[in-house]
């Protein structure tokens, strides 16, 4: 009786390190998956979400510049097309942000 509870002990700690191994395996290869995607949104043409974001960043402060130079005064802070570029920049976060709950982001842009 004892010869099997051993033999049976043994089978279970032998089945305990090859559950570790493959679980340490499976964490080790999500870390080096995430890392690589990582350096790929990085690479030049940059692309994914990290390009869309740059992209709105760049054309944003793109056109902001351009709209400055055109009216001056009228563009800096305090002014009314200051007010106007502002309020569509947060229109439009507000329906990102909405979108992402799966709402419609016309919804999150008319609360703006």
């Amino acid at each position: 009786m004892d010869n099997i509870l051993c033999h049976l002990l043994q089978c279970c700690r032998k089945l305990e390190k090859s559950q570790l191994k493959n679980e340490s395996a499976a964490i080790s290869a999500l870390i080096v998956y995430r890392l690589q995607r990582f350096r790929y949104g990085f690479m030049c043409p940059i692309h994914g979400r990290l390009g869309h974001v740059a992209v709105l960043i760049l054309m944003t402060a793109l056109l902001y510049g351009a709209l400055w130079s055109i009216t001056g005064e009228e563009a800096l802070p305090g002014g009314n097309l200051f007010a106007l570029s502002v309020l569509f920049v947060c229109c439009y976060v507000a329906g990102f942000l909405i979108g992402l709950i799966r709402l419609p982001p016309l919804l999150g842009k008319r609360a703006a």
